[in-house]
């Protein structure tokens, strides 16, 4: 069923209701009244990723850290994870921090998004080169 939501953000949305009873139908719109908009929400998370990198990027504003490879979707998306990454990596484990900082390769960091610092620490400290680690798929 169809149905006009007025969301927390005070936006309107049409969202569709799942559940054969009437009950389940009315308290997904109130699950759906008390959260933001699609519009809002994907804002929200964008403004806490772009937080995330500043700080991140603060964290490491003494280093230089070199350019990125790959397409332009892929290098903005990977600039953001490679200063969480090696934010984290400055944290807990600071002796690999030279190596990971040395993977120019955006694909790189974006198939390693998920791994914790421990993970790349262990990656680059395999002993492979920072090149060899950025062409290993």
């Amino acid at each position: 069923m169809e149905r006009d939501i007025t969301h927390r953000c005070g936006h309107v949305e049409r969202r569709h209701l799942a559940g054969y009873w009437a009950g389940d139908m009315e308290r997904d719109a109130v699950r759906l009244e008390r959260s933001k908009c699609t519009a809002c929400a994907a804002e929200a998370r964008r403004a806490a990723s772009a937080a995330k990198a500043d700080a991140a990027r603060q964290q490491l504003a003494d280093m230089q850290l070199p350019s990125l490879t790959g397409s332009p979707r892929q290098i903005a998306w990977a600039d953001g994870l490679r200063l969480e990454k090696l934010a984290a990596l400055r944290r807990s484990v600071p002796t690999a921090l030279d190596q990971a900082a040395a993977i120019t390769d955006a694909r790189w960091w974006i198939d390693h998004r998920t791994a914790s610092a421990a993970a790349i620490a262990a990656t680059v400290d395999s002993g492979a080169t920072a090149q060899a680690v950025s062409c290993e798929r």
